[in-house]
């Protein structure tokens, strides 16, 4: 018997996010997680326009486009393109578009804080344009 474990994206149910504490819209289907190793696999399925402002986390994350677009800090990217969002340090803005899915792959804390840029927390509602 193998130890893979395999799951089709039809599989398993979207719901909002548990894990990066974002505003409603945004909709997440858990792939793997090991709490032991703060790794956590899971697609997010972005609505048209979702804006998600510059922020920091603890953890870090790679993500790559699977369906439809985003605008990452100015850039376009769409299918197969890649963001790597580091530890501590600020990045975003992200303008999703076109029923955006990505695959995120987190390592340690993924809680997203938003700082206004005197650097005062702000709420963490995402902005929609």
């Amino acid at each position: 018997m193998s130890s893979a474990k395999i799951v089709q994206e039809t599989e398993g149910s979207w719901r909002p996010d548990p894990f990066m504490k974002l505003p409603k819209g945004a909709l997440v289907k858990v792939l793997r997680q090991d709490k032991k190793k703060g790794t956590l696999d899971y697609l997010i399925r972005w609505p048209e326009g979702y804006v998600e402002p510059r922020h920091t986390h603890e953890g870090s994350h790679g993500v790559v486009v699977l369906q439809g677009r985003v605008i990452a800090q100015g850039r376009e990217l769409r299918r197969g393109g890649y963001i790597y969002g580091p530890s501590k340090k600020p990045h975003g803005p992200f303008e999703w578009h076109d029923d955006c899915i990505v695959f995120v792959h987190f390592e340690g804390d993924p809680v997203h804080v938003y700082k206004k840029d005197n650097n005062e927390k702000v709420s963490r509602n995402i902005a929609r344009r």
